[in-house]
């Protein structure tokens, strides 16, 4: 077993330390470095099962890995950071699979599978656990009778206005109730339908109960004044009350623990080879061959990919009857730190005004993918802009229709609506997961193509009746721009 986790954290050493750095440089996931040790006191506990049972090899478990080590290849190519580090804990934990047998990994399935906690997975789902704590705060300040207006995620009450940001989102409640709730039913609970029942409740609970935290910290705001639950007393208000709200989960929850009981082995009638000299010796070289495919396979298809990858040189080219407005300035433009090159253009006819981005990534590495959360439209300071709406639109393109993100991005004084897709060679998508695809085949196809994200805006008005005729003037210089530009596909 050693010997098997010293060649999956050497080989896949990248991955595993993708991993433990996010734990070290995120508040959110600095629980993870106590999942191994709980992982191991939850075998502890149950020492003395463990040690009638009789470990063997499975040949089972190579074939697994050969599967979960495609998948790893898979998102290594497209640069999917959270499939590689959940694949390289399936491969550990395979491995482990391997050197013990069938029986004993069933008999650990849940201390093992528990090591899945590992991964820093969730903050996908904050944009909306805030959008949510936004519309619960609202709704339940409107039951009281206070008026507010809410623009996106800003609040405004008569007394001051309130941001829901990415820090009033919960997810480290979530994510910290999920785990404890994890064990609390796998200790508690023997039935399947209490345990499943349990962790419901642990990822429900923490949800409604941030927005109440939120609820009630604007409510003590409003109501002193803005004297009150404005400073770091906002966070230990919201940290006792949500304190509390687990302690009760779990304490409610404690009337319905079945008694202590005795889990049973599990075993199978065809466990694989019993142990000897030979058998270890040759499914140790088994593992560890199916680990170092993947890295070699992955290093010769990127070098490849390198020495194919055009140059990401961005030409823009100037549609049919509108006017290159260089001098033009608007109060916003993309800016998309990862990017390697990009270029921006403004075009006017008559008195409108369109802004053009083009940005590529060159050969990716990770963190600086075409296809990335931190690719905003507003940075995390977005001095003082806000995502007002946002949709899916579609432009129609000759007889190609283009699916696109519709954005209308606000401020004090202005607003932008903004077109944005992903380009890749002759694709055109505006759907991130349909686009990492894209790049996947591209990569392991070979194929000599660019991939670009591209963004259009112009000025606008809050309006929804002004937002048609924005929308309606971005479509007309795409249909002018775009079969200029270059051959294009639709989705």
């Amino acid at each position: 077993m050693l010997l098997v986790i010293v060649a999956c954290i050497s080989i896949f050493f990248d991955t595993w330390q993708s991993i433990v750095t996010t734990w070290v440089h995120s508040s959110t996931f600095n629980h993870c470095f106590f999942v191994v040790p709980i992982s191991l006191w939850l075998i502890w506990q149950q020492r003395q099962r463990y040690l009638h049972l009789q470990p063997s090899i499975s040949l089972l478990a190579i074939a697994a890995i050969l599967a979960i080590g495609l998948l790893w290849l898979s998102a290594e190519l497209s640069n999917v950071l959270i499939i590689k580090q959940f694949t390289v804990v399936a491969l550990l934990l395979c491995g482990i699979w391997g050197v013990l047998g069938n029986t004993v990994a069933l008999n650990l399935a849940f201390p093992l599978g528990f090591l899945f906690l590992m991964v820093p997975v969730g903050e996908e789902l904050v944009p909306p656990l805030v959008n949510f704590t936004a519309s619960f705060t609202v709704d339940m300040i409107r039951l009281t009778g206070i008026p507010v207006y809410r623009e996106g995620n800003m609040l405004t009450l008569t007394t001051g206005q309130w941001s829901v940001v990415k820090e009033c989102s919960g997810i480290n409640y979530l994510i910290a109730s999920i785990t404890l709730g994890l064990v609390y039913a796998y200790l508690n609970y023997a039935s399947y339908w209490k345990r499943a029942a349990f962790i419901l409740v642990s990822c429900i609970v923490p949800i409604i109960a941030n927005g109440m935290r939120a609820f009630m910290i604007v409510m003590i705001g409003h109501l002193s004044n803005m004297t009150l639950a404005v400073g770091v007393d906002h966070i230990i208000y919201g940290a006792v009350f949500f304190g509390a709200v687990i302690l009760t989960v779990f304490y409610i929850g404690s009337f319905w623990r079945d008694t202590p009981f005795t889990a049973i082995n599990i075993n199978t009638d065809n466990d694989g080879y019993i142990y000897n000299a030979k058998h270890i010796y040759g499914i140790l070289i088994l593992i560890t061959a199916s680990f170092l495919i993947w890295p070699y396979s992955s290093n010769k298809l990127i070098n490849q990919q390198s020495n194919n990858l055009q140059a990401d040189q961005i030409t823009i080219i100037q549609p049919q009857d509108w006017q290159s407005s260089d001098s033009v300035q608007m109060q916003w433009q993309p800016d998309f730190k990862a990017a390697t090159n990009r270029q921006t253009a403004y075009f006017s006819k008559g008195d409108a005004i369109i802004g053009l981005h083009i940005a590529s990534f060159g050969n990716e590495s990770q963190g600086h993918e075409l296809v990335n959360s931190e690719n905003r439209l507003i940075p995390n300071h977005g001095d003082g802009w806000h995502v007002a709406s946002s949709s899916t639109a579609t432009m129609n393109i000759g007889d190609k229709s283009i699916a696109v993100n519709k954005t209308l991005l606000g401020n004090t004084d202005n607003y932008f609506l903004v077109f944005d897709w992903y380009q890749i060679g002759m694709e055109a998508t505006a759907n991130p997961y349909k686009a990492k695809l894209l790049q996947l085949l591209k990569r392991l196809s070979g194929q000599q193509s660019s991939e670009f994200k591209i963004v259009l805006w112009t000025t606008a008005n809050s309006g929804q009746v002004t937002q048609g005729i924005d929308a309606h003037l971005l479509q007309d210089f795409s249909t002018t721009w775009l079969p200029q530009q270059q051959p294009l596909n639709g989705n």
